[in-house]
């Protein structure tokens, strides 16, 4: 349509195409401190123009869409990161954790408590008639049963606490997965008329953030918009359909744990980053090992000082035979009921006069010798040997942890300077806007003083 009314018409899809463009400019606005908005762009665009003689004749604008500014790519490249730092951060936790269950060094320690019932079988060598000296080797044995009872009862406590840690996220992803699914079906309702989903899909990467954080998963954008999402090669999301975790009870000699299976055929997962994997790898692997190493140092104590001390004699010179220790491990470590009831019976003699102490004196001695990892290490050793490998784990979880979360802010930082809103821009945008609009309203104005003219002025 050529003329006056074809020149208005072009002022009101003006007028339309930049009032959508301040919409969506105040939305960006509004939504700037949203998490996982991306902005979004008007895109104009010309209308159809009209075949005319000596050229086509332009028909205004329109807005074509409105686009999601998201880079695709560095979304992966985020995901790929969360799931280190939740491995890191679930590992640098626990083991810090672990660290202040053993409390090295302080006077509450095992390897206080280690010094101490060496040094009371010392000071009874040196007066093995002295009943003081008796009592508080028994006193210090019982300290030490009880600092390897404490350390062991807390670790299992770790254990299940991770396993409900665990059970929580299998909760947390099925949840996620089903909030996905949804969006999904939603977002294809509303794209398959030709729209843009775009806060929907906002809401879904943000839902798909957070999964990616707690287990390593691998996503597909389908033709019809949805997402499809596998976990260590399973189908989680498939459209509007979920695949739920559940957790599955397994026996260990620490006692049950919970496994992550897979539906209802129940196969465990093999995680490979994510918090799930930090976790497992703690509970599977890092606490059975202290939790072995002090049974390990239990079982040679007991052995070595029972060996010794069966074989001396008691304040009576008589008595002879008696084992020290009771129990086989760190769980079950103590004092012998006999020994307990009368500390005249502790053998700190090797002939059985009363004044002699070389048996205690020998007991004493082992603290010193090659008693453990075959007789290559003491006691001391041993135990300094778990909290320098304990320093260790604890100190690469914490550096991982750091240079994964530096990446990944680095990473987040890129992604925002595509998709994060500036307020600047968005201010910049509107006053484009607005002045395109009053633009716009000026030529129907315009139009409307010369159809006045045209009517009224020329008698028409």
């Amino acid at each position: 349509m050529s003329g006056l009314v074809g020149i208005l018409d072009i002022g009101k899809r003006a007028l339309i195409a930049y009032r959508l463009a301040m919409n969506v400019t105040g939305h960006n606005v509004a939504n700037a401190n949203t998490p996982g908005f991306s902005r979004q762009r008007p895109i104009l665009t010309t209308t159809l123009p009209i075949d005319f003689n000596p050229g086509q004749l332009g028909t205004g604008v329109k807005v074509d869409q409105i686009q999601r500014m998201r880079d695709q790519f560095l979304d992966l490249q985020v995901r790929e990161e969360m799931s280190s730092v939740g491995q890191w951060e679930e590992r640098q936790k626990f083991l810090s954790e672990i660290e202040t269950i053993f409390n090295e060094p302080s006077d509450n320690s095992l390897n206080n408590a280690l010094a101490e019932f060496w040094g009371s079988w010392q000071d009874l060598a040196n007066d093995p008639e002295n009943m003081a000296a008796r009592v508080n080797v028994k006193e210090k044995a019982k300290v030490l049963c009880n600092t390897f009872h404490l350390l062991r009862s807390k670790l299992r406590r770790v254990q299940e606490d991770i396993n409900q840690s665990i059970s929580g996220r299998v909760e947390e992803i099925n949840s996620l997965a089903q909030r996905i699914a949804k969006l999904n079906g939603q977002i294809v309702r509303i794209e398959i008329r030709g729209e843009n989903a775009n806060d929907l899909r906002d809401q879904r990467d943000l839902l798909i953030d957070k999964l990616s954080k707690i287990a390593d998963i691998s996503t597909i954008e389908l033709d019809d918009g949805s997402v499809s999402i596998s976990l260590a090669g399973n189908s989680l999301v498939e459209r509007v359909n979920t695949v739920s975790l559940r957790t599955s009870v397994r026996s260990t000699p620490y006692g049950a744990v919970l496994d992550v299976s897979y539906g209802r055929g129940g196969q465990v997962l093999s995680l490979t980053d994510g918090e799930l994997k930090g976790l497992i790898d703690l509970r599977d692997e890092v606490i059975p090992e202290y939790i072995g190493d002090l049974d390990n140092l239990a079982s040679t104590l007991i052995s070595k000082v029972n060996t010794l001390h069966s074989a001396g004699y008691g304040l009576d010179g008589s008595t002879t035979g008696l084992n020290f220790f009771s129990g086989s491990n760190s769980s079950d470590i103590g004092v012998e009921q006999t020994i307990d009831e009368d500390v005249s019976l502790i053998a700190a003699s090797t002939d059985g006069s009363p004044g002699n102490g070389s048996n205690a004196l020998a007991i004493s001695d082992l603290a010193n010798q090659l008693t453990m990892n075959d007789n290559s290490a003491t006691f001391g050793d041993f135990y300094q040997s778990m909290m320098g490998n304990l320093g260790i784990l604890s100190q690469e979880a914490s550096q991982n942890y750091t240079n994964a979360s530096l990446l990944q802010n680095q990473l987040e930082n890129h992604r925002q300077s595509v998709a994060g809103v500036s307020l600047d821009e968005e201010m910049a945008n509107m006053i484009n806007y607005q002045h395109s609009f009053e633009a716009a309203a000026r030529i129907i104005n315009t139009v409307d003083e010369m159809m006045n003219t045209i009517i009224n002025q020329m008698g028409v």
